[in-house]
């Protein structure tokens, strides 16, 4: 950082103390003084204003109610790996909208960030406490996210990402694709999330779609509200290890694919779907319905209390996503080696279509559908869980997961 401020200084010599905004008037290197109208280096505390393609082949600062936005013109990429900005401080911000790749950005003190477009990231991006994120573009390959701030994925907001941890607040209204998700801080979910591992140490609320392909760990507060459905590619464990206490309040639907346990606290008047072992050693409550796929219904070892209220597979046990549409569709074999049929009824008029979607939100597959029964070849595609969706004009949309070994 020694090596930026002096060169800075050798580039502009005496610089006035008061706050100066810098404007791009070209294309180059961001140490380049001749791509900027003051013909110098921006200062930390400068208001950088990028209209061009900037490459920065510095690491860069900004503090002192600083700024840096790249507008819908403008872009913002690293010239090699490793390339880092911390913006620090109140009122010291970082707005993109247009196009930026960097390896790694960090927001502290009670900065600001602001993503409207496309923003890579390539290692980390941190915000810390007091500070915030907004995202309504789309932020992608980035390895990892760490919230102890605010972080505000938006309705339109796409997130790409290997792992989020957040210890701060996150809302969550539009799509998340990432390997692992875990809260130990409040997190607020209103849209679809996809993510190979889920635990949970805080306070989460989800009222969406929720496909997780392995494990689900739960040690803190969860509530599902009734427009929620979740699916469990494993194992679900809900108990705090350590002694404490945890919960799951469940008004929505939950499937799960392999077996399940409860050491603590479960309520609510959704359901839970379960296909091998089932095992409860904490307190039942409300008027959940406990299907298990064994014989009996519900839980195969109770050791704890169930309320009278609860019951035993008084409903059907096929939890998906939009199920009063999924009787129009049937998807086999599932699992599948290379192939799996699709077949829709006659009800769903028009065009009907299929996406099927990796974990990481990335559409592998897709094809208009002209007759009613279609065969899908996944011969190309490395083995692993699948999202396929199926469109069509009347409205309908179904979705399932689709494993292929």
């Amino acid at each position: 950082m020694k090596r930026i401020l002096l060169f800075a200084a050798l580039l502009t010599g005496t610089l006035a103390s008061a706050q100066t905004t810098i404007t791009s008037t070209g294309d180059g290197n961001a140490s380049n003084p001749f791509i900027w109208d003051c013909f110098c280096f921006p200062t930390p505390n400068d208001d950088v204003i990028i209209n061009h393609d900037v490459t920065m082949n510095v690491d860069w600062i900004v503090n002192g109610g600083g700024s840096i936005t790249i507008n819908a013109s403008g872009s913002f990429i690293e010239d090699a790996m490793n390339r880092t900005i911390l913006v620090d401080g109140a009122g010291s911000a970082f707005s993109n909208n247009g196009f930026t790749e960097l390896t790694n950005m960090t927001f502290t003190n009670g900065a600001t960030g602001i993503n409207t477009a496309g923003f890579l990231l390539d290692t980390a991006l941190f915000v810390g406490t007091t500070s915030s994120f907004t995202n309504t573009g789309v932020i992608a390959g980035t390895d990892s996210v760490l919230v102890n701030g605010t972080f505000d994925n938006g309705p339109n907001g796409i997130l790409q990402l290997g792992d989020l941890w957040n210890n701060g607040t996150t809302t969550h209204a539009g799509s998340l694709y990432a390997d692992s998700v875990l809260n130990t801080g409040s997190f607020t979910s209103t849209s679809v999330i996809y993510c190979n591992e889920f635990g949970n140490d805080g306070l989460y609320s989800h009222s969406a779609e929720f496909f997780i392909a392995n494990n689900f760990y739960n040690a803190g507060d969860i509530t599902f509200t009734s427009t929620a459905v979740i699916l469990v590619g494993n194992d679900m464990l809900s108990g705090d290890t350590l002694g404490g206490s945890a919960s799951i309040v469940n008004d929505g639907a939950v499937g799960i694919d392999n077996d399940f346990l409860n050491t603590d606290a479960l309520s609510g008047s959704g359901r839970y779907c379960i296909i091998n072992n089932s095992t409860n050693s904490g307190t039942v409550t409300g008027t959940l319905d406990i299907c298990d796929q064994s014989p009996g219904g519900g839980f195969d070892v109770n050791i704890g209390s169930v309320a009278g209220t609860v019951t035993n597979c008084s409903s059907v046990c096929d939890v998906g996503v939009e199920d009063l549409a999924a009787d129009e569709v049937l998807i086999y074999p599932n699992p599948t080696n290379n192939f799996f049929t699709i077949e829709f009824s006659d009800e769903m008029n028009g065009q009907v279509r299929y996406e099927l979607f990796s974990l990481t939100g990335e559409v592998v597959l897709s094809n208009e559908m002209m007759e009613t029964t279609n065969t899908v070849d996944m011969s190309s595609l490395t083995n692993g869980v699948y999202l396929c969706k199926i469109f069509s004009e009347n409205g309908t949309i179904v979705t399932e997961r689709i494993v292929k070994n």
